[in-house]
């Protein structure tokens, strides 16, 4: 089994199945970023190989992300193939493309995250850098996904001061009358992502908004990042992550690949091993677990305050590099 030093046990895998996105959202992408070159990004059969490496090594529940993991033409073959390992497969989606693919999810996929930070079509065309045309799509395709069976459906949203804000209670009741988890996150830094202590709103602040007008019931054992919320006559549930002002990292266990093949057992940790040049190498599969091992042992216990993550962002990659 997956245990670092602390006696964490990893049981949950975000896998990035290519850095390219079809938004250029301002928190995630910085205006000059690179995409990695093709030949770096792993094959759907390398991605498949390394899925039942980690599910015999004790790993359950995966989530495919991006950039957009839509965008990948084999997508569908990239579920297929691990749904057909055994795991619970989860996906993080900005929703455009998600229209095209919902009859292929079901019965693979259990839960979908919708990325929707405003319910303004103006601001969400500023902060994807995009067009309101695709609000309207997002929109369209998360109603579609809501009446399609899914265990659940998810909107995360990122709260930032100045910009949308003023739209948290806007949110809160968007859930009265739908079956949704709603999750609001705090504002991460990462290099280029235009972080600023004054867009930073904590989740604490955002409760204490919610909670001048409506009654937040726990819900126990809901999420394992995510404290989540019941109000009284509503269908759908309230969240918060809070990665800066309330960290998880005590009890994180989940792990990440990037699209290039790197494992990051941390977010804001710069570490990683390079398991693709392991699967190019010939490696056998014996060897890629030990290396696995190795990284995940050796996994930091947490991350620093937002000054240090601040003078470090450089030695880290991009959001949109590591994966949602």
């Amino acid at each position: 089994m997956l245990i670092d030093k602390y006696g964490r046990r990893f049981t949950y895998l975000r896998i990035s199945l290519i850095d390219r996105c079809n938004l250029r959202c301002r928190y995630c992408f910085p205006i000059n970023a690179k995409f990695l070159p093709m030949e770096n990004i792993l094959t759907a059969d390398e991605i498949i190989r390394l899925g039942r490496i980690f599910k015999d090594l004790g790993i359950t529940k995966v989530r495919l992300t991006g950039g957009e993991p839509l965008v990948r033409k084999d997508f569908v073959d990239i579920v297929e193939g691990l749904h057909s390992i055994g795991f619970k497969l989860n996906i993080t989606t900005n929703g455009i493309l998600l229209g095209k693919y919902i009859e292929h999810l079901k019965g693979k996929v259990e839960y979908i995250n919708i990325s929707i930070d405003t319910f303004s079509p103006e601001k969400y065309a500023f902060i994807t850098r995009s067009t309101t045309k695709f609000f309207y799509t997002v929109m369209e395709n998360l109603e579609r996904a809501l009446n399609s069976g899914f265990k659940m459906v998810k909107i995360n949203t990122v709260v930032l001061r100045g910009f949308n804000d003023d739209e948290i209670m806007d949110f809160v009741e968007f859930v009265k009358d739908r079956q949704v988890s709603l999750r609001f996150i705090e504002y991460m830094p990462f290099y280029g992502n235009e972080w600023s202590p004054h867009k930073f709103v904590s989740i604490n602040e955002i409760k204490s908004r919610i909670e001048k007008k409506y009654r937040l019931e726990p819900v126990k054992g809901y999420s394992d990042v995510s404290v989540d919320f019941r109000i009284p006559g509503f269908k759908g549930l309230v969240g918060f992550i809070g990665s800066i002002s309330s960290p998880f990292c005590r009890t994180c266990n989940r792990l990440r690949l990037t699209a290039d093949g790197h494992l990051k057992p941390c977010l804001f940790s710069p570490f990683e091993k390079d398991l693709r040049r392991l699967l190019r190498g010939g490696a056998r599969d014996e060897d890629i677990k030990e290396e696995i091992i190795k990284a995940v042992y050796n996994k930091p216990f947490g991350h620093p305050d937002v000054d240090a993550l601040l003078s470090k962002a450089r030695e880290n990659r991009v959001m949109f590099a590591i994966g949602g």
